[in-house]
């Protein structure tokens, strides 16, 4: 294949500039680019790769032409205006500029391909890669001169170095070697952020306070003994060679001093010593600027940043926009069509940005000119989506791509369980020889965590995309994700009884203040470490700093009346629980409901319990008046039969193997809605659900009538006042007769 026949293809000069090579990696510089191109479009011409690269390079042309366009349009007024929002978007961002904070970015060098050297020491010399030949993970920096580097097809690098060694992924050993180097990051920055398995940001900002009351043996590091010796295949014998005394006197230290360039060295060389490995550190008052640094002096080098803001504005003004994270190919392009090439033309082109550009992109712009971006750094953000893919060869065998699908479900499920999550939107994501992406989702009402799950909704996912590929659907990249998170909870559904106890505040601390004197307890009820706290969920006490043991989260997750939330809704302290059949008290217990105290037992409190939420308990108390009245359980007149208490409860104590919800020879009428359950065909567990659902209608029907009577006020009021007296009534609309969110309560 010869190079002149790309100069018969549409718009090659630009494809050229987009498919060229990248030469911004560290250990690239000073390449014969113009040979490495070459070789690369002759090896790319006519390949489906070249051919989505030329709609790709279309589709960017057709935004630079349109960009251009309305540029051209835009009066001189709105140029103004554009400038008056970027000056004050700029205020803005310098009003938020905090130099207060010292940044670490620690960045392995060529990381994978490294610890590969580290295990085979003859590869040191050799031009390695790591991935395969369809595509790299990285390589080495004597691959590096031969232009070959991350995210390249093997095919091509072994084009432009035909000795390329390629060594396939080992990702358990890079996870374990990544696990020690984090440890020493933790010894400066317990909450470092860890972007990925080879690269993340430090706070050293209270490490240094703290740092200039270390002892100069605290500072001090011993180099590895291993690392002392040239390692060879007999290494273990080159070092057993030596007695421990020799060893021990030539064992040195290293000592380090107290500033920011001082850490980020001691960092290094802890590095090395445990691992064999080399870092590369950029120290800044930011995020953005300590992670420009950690590239400028790769490998085994370190730059600093000051903190001063003249020296950030100058150190950012020359610097390329391709050197930014974030400022992409395809970004690197469309900036270029508007003359920026340098960050500080961002600047000076600021009105252009804010023309085209969203808000978030011009801020990011901005931030970017200016040096700003974030210096506090989270460990652990709330997640929002987990995912996983995998890249193939050509598959078109509709049985291959189920079983990769399986395959992907099945490392997603355990994903899942490692993060303690579920979710309740399926993504997935494939992308066809011809390197064209598709994503479809899915929502469950419930959320998803099982292999089951995941394939069952993925696969007709999938059948879509075979569907309307007219039953020709041929992959190379497969993947499905997970989104709408949530943890997985061993809580379950909040029971009827669970649901009685969330008694108004102001009513039960009366009450629970109430049964405190009966005890003769002297202390106030709201000095007892808020013992009116609402407990049902423990994960919930346990966030706002409560302490649970996983005792106590079972006790408080168990379905039925438990003592310990007993205690603490109604202020009983210190009394000991046994956990046997029978649970006995040394005080009196109180029905939440009906408000009797003459329990012996809390095995017959929760019994009694039962019959009251069936309405089957009525309590008489006297009134102001003297007289005597039968207190209904709700406000609806419920007419129900009178039932022997103590006959339920023998017949209770007389099967100890029935269950709570097991049928009582009574009747059931449910106090809300009056609707009778005869009782040989009803247990009590499907009433108690009954009336759970009828009271979540009835509360829900009372919001919206208050809702309802508010918005009738307000506008009588507003339209009264407007009419200096008499509020005009309302036409009726009998055409509104719909189904309406009330009729499904009604």
């Amino acid at each position: 294949m010869h190079l002149n026949r790309k100069n018969d293809m549409p718009g090659t000069s630009s494809v050229t500039s987009r498919m060229a090579l990248n030469d911004n990696k560290a250990g690239m510089e000073g390449l014969d680019k113009e040979k490495i191109n070459k070789i690369i479009m002759e090896n790319t011409i006519g390949s489906r790769y070249y051919k989505n690269e030329v709609k790709r390079e279309a589709h960017v042309r057709e935004r630079i032409k349109k960009m251009k366009e309305r540029l051209q349009l835009c009066t001189s007024e709105q140029k103004e205006n554009a400038m008056c929002k970027a000056d004050a978007m700029i205020a803005e961002i310098e009003k938020g500029r905090d130099l207060t904070r010292t940044i670490i970015h620690i960045d392995m060098d060529a990381f994978y391909a490294s610890v590969e050297e580290r295990d085979k020491p003859e590869l040191k010399k050799k031009p390695m890669a790591v991935g395969g030949m369809n595509m790299l993970s990285t390589s080495n920096y004597v691959a590096r001169r031969y232009g070959v580097r991350a995210a390249m097809p093997g095919f091509i690098a072994k084009k432009l170095c035909p000795d390329l060694v390629i060594v396939p992924l080992n990702f358990s050993k890079y996870k374990e070697v990544s696990k020690e180097v984090q440890k020493i990051f933790a010894y400066y920055d317990p909450n470092f952020s860890a972007m990925s398995l080879d690269e993340a940001y430090m706070d050293v900002t209270e490490h240094l306070q703290d740092r200039l009351l270390y002892s100069k043996k605290t500072r001090s590091f011993a180099y590895n003994v291993e690392n002392m010796y040239k390692r060879s295949s007999n290494q273990t014998e080159d070092i057993q060679q030596h007695s421990s005394d020799e060893l021990m006197a030539e064992k040195h230290f290293k000592s380090f001093g107290f500033t920011a360039a001082d850490v980020a060295e001691e960092i290094r060389f802890r590095i090395h010593q445990k691992t064999r490995l080399t870092a590369s550190a950029g120290v800044g008052p930011n995020t953005l600027l300590a992670k420009i640094a950690s590239d400028f002096n790769k490998p085994n080098g370190q730059t600093i940043i000051s903190s001063l803001r003249d020296e950030v504005m100058n150190f950012m003004a020359n610097l390329p926009i391709r050197k930014v994270n974030g400022i992409g190919k395809v970004s690197e392009q469309l900036l270029s069509s508007l003359d920026i090439k340098y960050c500080k033309d961002l600047l000076k082109n600021r009105s252009s940005l804010m023309l085209l550009f969203s808000p978030v992109s011009c801020s990011f712009f901005l931030r970017t000119a200016l040096g700003c971006s974030s210096n506090r750094l989270e460990a652990e953000s709330e997640r929002k989506s987990i995912s996983t893919e995998r890249t193939f060869n050509a598959c078109s065998c509709l049985d291959e791509q189920l079983e990769k699908l399986k395959e992907l479900c099945q490392t997603l499920s355990n994903d899942m369980k490692k993060a303690n999550v579920q979710g309740k939107t399926i993504t997935l994501k494939t992308k066809t020889v011809d390197f064209e992406l598709h994503t479809r989702s899915r929502s469950t009402l419930i959320p998803v965590s099982s292999v089951e799950e995941l394939f069952e909704i993925s696969h007709d996912l999938l059948k879509q995309e075979v569907a309307l590929s007219n039953n020709n659907l041929s992959l190379r990249l497969m993947g499905i994700g997970l989104s709408k998170l949530e943890p997985i909870s061993g809580t379950t559904q909040t029971s009827i009884k669970k649901f009685f106890g969330k008694i108004d505040n102001i009513g039960l601390k009366h009450k629970a203040t109430e049964q405190l004197a009966v005890c003769g307890t002297s202390h106030s009820l709201f000095e007892k470490n808020n013992i009116v706290e609402e407990l049902d969920d423990p994960d919930e006490a346990d966030d706002k700093g409560g302490h649970c043991n996983p005792d106590e989260l079972d006790v408080l997750s168990d379905d039925r009346f438990n003592l310990n939330l007993f205690n603490d809704k109604f202020g009983y302290n210190g009394h000991q629980v046994n956990t046997d059949s029978e649970l006995v008290l040394d005080t009196t217990l109180l029905c939440p409901v009906c408000g009797r105290n003459d329990f012996e037992n809390l095995q017959y409190l929760n019994e009694h319990l039962d019959l009251c939420l069936c309405g089957k308990n009525s309590i008489t108390q006297n009134e102001k008046n003297g007289k005597h009245k039968e207190i209904a359980l709700t406000s609806k007149s419920v007419s129900t039969a009178a039932v022997d208490e103590e006959s339920y409860l023998s017949a209770i104590e007389a099967n100890k193997t029935s269950d709570i919800s097991d049928t009582v020879g009574v009747d059931f009428t449910c106090p809300i809605c009056s609707v009778k359950f005869n009782a040989s065909q009803t247990t009590l567990k499907y009433f108690n659900t009954h009336v759970d659902s009828c009271l979540n209608r009835k509360v829900i029907k009372n919001i919206l009538q208050n809702d309802s009577k508010m918005s009738i006020v307000s506008t009588t009021k507003t339209k009264a006042s407007k009419d200096g007296g008499k509020p005009k009534k309302r036409r009726k609309i009998d055409s509104c007769k719909g189904h309406t969110i009330d009729k499904f309560f009604s």
